[in-house]
């Protein structure tokens, strides 16, 4: 398992295992509520984190067909430490922090992604309480 930060060292995670795991700096008042996600000394650990463009660089990846973004409200750190232009990404999948993808840090999503050559073509409503932005590379589009 990778923890993603913005730079390398360590970070606060959540003891507690499962699809609610993480930063919980970086979760929702309302994920951490509901998923009972606290933050006393016990309710956290440091663990080792890198930024993803280190990652995939390390791993001599300079394109993904598919990134699917799901890390709990740290969306936009971890787009943030992508090596945008030394890689490219066919399709990108990115859970909204809020229903509907209304949140400002939804607003700041999108215009990294598509600053960085992505065009978002809608919101997937994967089920009544998970939205997701989709953004396509602008080679993979079809052209008139």
């Amino acid at each position: 398992i990778m923890i993603l930060c913005l730079a390398g060292g360590h970070v606060s995670f959540t003891r507690a295992t499962g699809t609610t795991a993480g930063i919980p700096e970086l979760m929702d008042g309302g994920v951490r509520r509901r998923f009972r996600i606290g933050h006393g000394p016990n309710s956290t650990h440091s663990v080792p984190c890198a930024p993803l463009g280190t990652a995939l660089a390390a791993l001599g990846m300079a394109h993904v067909d598919l990134l699917s973004l799901d890390v709990q409200g740290a969306e936009l750190l971890v787009l943030n430490t992508l090596r945008w232009r030394e890689m490219s990404i066919g399709v990108l999948l990115s859970e909204c922090k809020r229903l509907g993808c209304t949140d400002p840090q939804d607003t700041q999503v999108s215009k990294l992604v598509v600053a960085n050559g992505l065009v978002h073509v809608g919101i997937l409503r994967a089920r009544h309480d998970v939205w997701d932005s989709v953004f396509v590379n602008r080679s993979l589009l079809a052209r008139d």
